[in-house]
């Protein structure tokens, strides 16, 4: 008789998930789920901050090589993690978080009205969430004057919904950036 149901299962299940994720990853494999891609993205953008920690490391320590290397690793880390989120189509998720990490890696890459439009999608999903509204008010701030309102309005939502610390004194600081950009000194001054 062979093995009942969970007996010698374990090992054979483990290598077959570590095949699956193989085959999704290179893309032999491609079920209908976003989720895998996001989560291997989700690994990209780790690694990409932890290269960017080396890479102010080897500076302090005015190692310009190791700079060097830690910066390619990062770049190549940062592009991967927006193929694989590309890919999976992260700008259609229905998830806050994922569209927040999206966000981040295209306002890295330059994309920043791209970012824009996938943290305006992200604050419709959860409304009351501030970090997603004070990102959409940095991403906004960073388009230009024609977007001031709309990046003030972001933030002072993101104030209002009482964020935690962190959060509140980013929002007041890109606040007051954008309102010294628009000359409102008066305003700038209140929110420091």
């Amino acid at each position: 008789m062979g093995p009942g149901r969970g007996e010698g299962c374990a090992d054979v299940s483990g290598v077959l998930r570590g095949v699956l994720a193989g085959l999704a990853v290179t893309g032999v494999l491609s079920c209908g789920s976003a989720t895998y891609p996001l989560e291997v993205a989700r690994g990209k953008v780790q690694e990409f901050h932890q290269e960017l920690e080396q890479l102010q490391a080897s500076q302090a320590a005015g190692d310009t090589e190791g700079a060097r290397a830690h910066q390619e690793q990062a770049v190549e880390a940062l592009t991967e993690a927006r193929r694989l989120m590309e890919r999976a189509r992260a700008e259609r998720s229905k998830r806050p978080d994922d569209l927040l990490m999206y966000s981040e890696v295209l306002t890295r890459m330059g994309d920043t009205d791209l970012a824009a439009e996938v943290l305006d999608r992200a604050v419709r999903i959860a409304p009351e969430t501030p970090r997603l509204w004070a990102a959409l008010g940095q991403a906004l701030s960073t388009l230009g004057p024609t977007h001031a309102t709309e990046a003030v309005n972001a933030l002072r939502r993101a104030i209002e919904l009482e964020p935690e610390p962190a959060i509140q004194a980013e929002a007041y600081s890109i606040l007051a950036s954008v309102y010294s950009r628009e000359h409102l000194f008066e305003e700038a001054r209140e929110c420091r």
